[in-house]
């Protein structure tokens, strides 16, 4: 384990002590990797007569590849150029600078010459950055009517093998965690956030970071709790849990939702 917090929001022990029931379920999202048909790839140019390093890569973070390679090769920041003719399909995983990147950069300066990489199918499914790898742990407490009092979460980020740089070992977990009352107003919050290490790819950002995990979590606790409150039509459980409206839910985590006010647009749809 290299991160574990817990983070409260009122007092969830005691909503939980009082409540009228307690359920509990257990979500363990699968391991997922964005395959972009175009795979990674970079050519490093040293210039031995300037001192100067030029990097054409498919990258989609390219601020950040230069400050890498940079402190990577000792050079001058300003005496890094780097340039991306074509990312091609990224959706994240090109974010963080790659260490073949800094290999191949790391070559051409001690070769003194153009060193190229381009990584193949397999390379990609086995190396590459992947997501998504989370075992979410949610208590839910709800009164006698069914209104949801306290939410308690814990999210295990699997980070695998290292923390990649821009993307560390909390990319997922701690943007899973947080969010996970997400439209629903529960004055009483807890998460508990933990990141571990493991014999995998490292974890990079991926189409909707950390969230996809936490929210199908929760929707499919409240799928479990609605027939035990209601009719079993789950439609009928937001009166109850009263859904947050423009900016008043997640506040007490540290964030807010800002949108449409969602008690019109459901009394809209009816």
């Amino acid at each position: 384990m290299v991160f574990s917090e817990v983070k409260e929001f009122g007092d969830p022990a005691k909503a939980s002590t009082s409540a009228h029931r307690v359920y509990r379920s257990e979500f363990h999202g699968g391991r997922a990797t964005a395959v972009p048909m175009e795979t990674r790839g970079c050519l490093a140019s040293y210039d031995t007569g300037r001192g100067r390093l030029t990097v054409l890569s498919s990258t989609q973070g390219h601020h950040l590849l230069r400050r890498r390679l940079a402190v990577s090769t000792g050079l001058p920041e300003s005496w890094v150029r780097v340039i991306v003719p074509d990312v091609g399909g990224g959706f994240g995983q090109k974010i963080p600078a790659a260490p073949e990147e800094v290999a191949v950069a790391l070559a051409s300066v001690a070769l003194e010459r153009p060193v190229r990489w381009i990584e193949d199918r397999r390379e990609n499914l086995v190396s590459a950055p992947q997501a998504r790898e989370q075992i979410v742990s949610l208590q839910m407490s709800v009164d006698e009517a069914g209104r949801f009092r306290a939410m308690r979460a814990k999210v295990i980020g699997d980070a695998g093998a290292y923390s990649h740089n821009s993307a560390g070992a909390l990319i997922e977990p701690y943007l899973s965690a947080l969010p996970a009352p997400s439209l629903y107003r529960i004055e009483h919050f807890e998460c508990e956030i933990q990141a571990v290490l493991t014999n995998k790819a490292p974890a990079s950002p991926y189409r909707g970071v950390g969230w996809t995990a936490s929210h199908t979590a929760r929707e499919l606790l409240i799928d479990h709790v609605a027939p035990r409150h209601d009719s079993g039509d789950k439609a009928r459980i937001p009166p109850r849990a009263e859904p947050a409206h423009v900016d008043r839910s997640v506040r007490r985590t540290e964030g807010r939702i800002r949108g449409p006010d969602h008690h019109r647009r459901k009394s809209t749809l009816r």
